[in-house]
């Protein structure tokens, strides 16, 4: 299918569904840096800005896709979620994503149709990682199609 719209959003606009697990957050111009609590995890979640007609055509969703880095395995992206709304239309779960990750793709099957905005979740664990572990996040977005 063809992409008939791509909607990103920079890193630095995440928020933290549990700050309590953080130890810092800060926010540059390359991204959020967000420290995680040590044998601890979090979830972020990034609002995509979601064109839900165009030219009086509901959008489906194609590919979501992240950029972010972590220092190594002991910091990793676990979970995968996608929302519309408050309904949860795609998910990748027991993941172990660590590294550098310059455009990390997720299909989303089915293609279905957009109805209130999009968001991705994200969640993130440390393991043995002293003082805490860092993820850089650069940015998320969506090929709407």
């Amino acid at each position: 299918m063809a992409i008939k719209h791509a909607m990103w959003v920079h890193g630095h606009s995440l928020t933290i569904e549990d700050p309590s697990n953080v130890v810092s957050v800060d926010r540059k111009g390359n991204g959020a840096h967000v420290k995680i609590k040590a044998f601890s995890g979090t979830w972020l979640h990034l609002a995509i800005p979601t064109p839900v007609l165009v030219d009086g055509t509901r959008l489906k969703v194609g590919v979501v896709s992240l950029r972010f880095k972590t220092p190594g395995a002991a910091v990793k992206v676990t979970n995968v979620h996608v929302w519309d709304g408050d309904t949860k239309i795609a998910g990748w779960d027991s993941l172990t994503l660590s590294g550098d990750q310059p455009l990390k793709q997720f299909t989303v099957s089915g293609n279905p149709q957009v109805q209130w905005g999009l968001g991705i979740s994200v969640r993130v664990e440390v393991g043995d990682v002293s003082g805490g572990g860092t993820i850089q996040f650069t940015g998320a977005g969506c090929d709407f199609v």
